[in-house]
């Protein structure tokens, strides 16, 4: 009991008149994190006092006097210039750099990993690849095909649309290996069996197929080179592999996987690569012509290229990896 009134006396001072005088409100005041709040004499806290612009002082019992004038002209949050505060914004506002309280909208538009501009995320990588300053996975899936063809003997669309007529009357296109390559451990050459050619489809585009079968001879994989138009097609010319538009000096080439004989989805798509052309004789005929081209192209997954697979046809999608 002594320690207790002891302690009152030294909180109240004489104005207690004991253990059950009532405390008095108002009595001194204290300054906690920038706010200085009256307590009464027995020490309860009461109203604010006082908001301090320059913290409190050292013996926290008032404001600290500002060594600079506080600026919150036109700024509802923020920093005052002076160490205090120009006031908080709301749950789920930020406040700018110009003192106002803004709400954010994630953005993922034309991104698939990387920053949604508030905080979050528009997704990540696989294993291996990287997120560019665009928004899109870089790296890791990218293969490099080696071309080096000899075409003796360029198809139409109705030869190559028969295999007996290819072996019967062009058995030299049969079993030749000139494009050569390993995406995602699948070896393009690694089948018992290929066939390769070049055809006109009646129209202009030139195309390069290579065909991977099973040991029994079911179509497993082929790689297909498409460029367009075929009258650029001269000696020394170059061609550049990627995706867009098929045009003058462009190339476009996948990696098909067939699912059973009927159907087959895109396994892998070019992204960049060279191609040059030397020994062309009459290319542009619709049947017939020869040359030999060399280079090489990158594969990538086609999932990795910004709305590629949502647009490609019902008949050619791309595969579920």
């Amino acid at each position: 009991m002594w320690r207790r009134t002891a302690l009152m006396l030294v909180l109240c001072g004489s104005s207690c008149g004991g253990e059950t005088a009532k405390c008095q409100p108002n009595d001194h005041t204290a300054c906690m994190e920038g706010v200085v709040y009256w307590l009464d004499s027995c020490g309860d806290q009461g109203a604010i006092a006082d908001t301090c612009d320059c913290g409190c002082s050292a013996d926290l019992t008032r404001c600290e006097s500002c060594s600079c004038t506080p600026d919150c002209a036109g700024k509802v949050c923020g920093d005052n210039g002076c160490g205090g505060s120009c006031g908080a914004c709301d749950g789920g506002q930020t406040c700018d750099a110009t003192g106002q309280c803004t709400g954010c909208t994630p953005s993922c538009t034309g991104r698939v990993c990387g920053g949604n501009g508030c905080g979050g995320s528009c997704g990540a990588c696989d294993g291996g690849q990287t997120c560019d300053a665009t928004g899109q996975c870089t790296g890791g899936s990218t293969s490099v095909m080696a071309v080096n063809c000899t075409v003796p003997y360029v198809l139409d669309a109705a030869q190559t649309g028969s295999m007996g007529y290819m072996a019967g009357h062009f058995g030299d296109l049969v079993q030749q290996y000139c494009i050569t390559g390993v995406v995602d451990a699948v070896d393009v050459t690694a089948a018992p069996e290929k066939m390769y050619y070049g055809q006109h489809d009646a129209g202009t585009t030139v195309s390069l197929v290579q065909t991977s079968m099973s040991a029994g001879l079911t179509p497993q994989y082929s790689v297909k080179i498409d460029m367009d138009p075929d009258s650029a097609v001269t000696t020394g010319a170059s061609w550049t592999v990627g995706i867009g538009g098929l045009g003058a000096t462009e190339a476009i080439a996948g990696l098909l996987k067939y699912q059973g004989t009927a159907s087959v989805c895109l396994y892998a798509v070019g992204v960049a690569g060279t191609l040059t052309f030397t020994d062309v004789t009459n290319v542009t005929a619709t049947e017939g012509g020869a040359f030999h081209v060399t280079g090489s192209f990158e594969l990538g997954n086609p999932w990795d290229v910004t709305d590629f697979c949502s647009n490609t046809p019902a008949a050619l999608p791309c595969c579920v990896r």
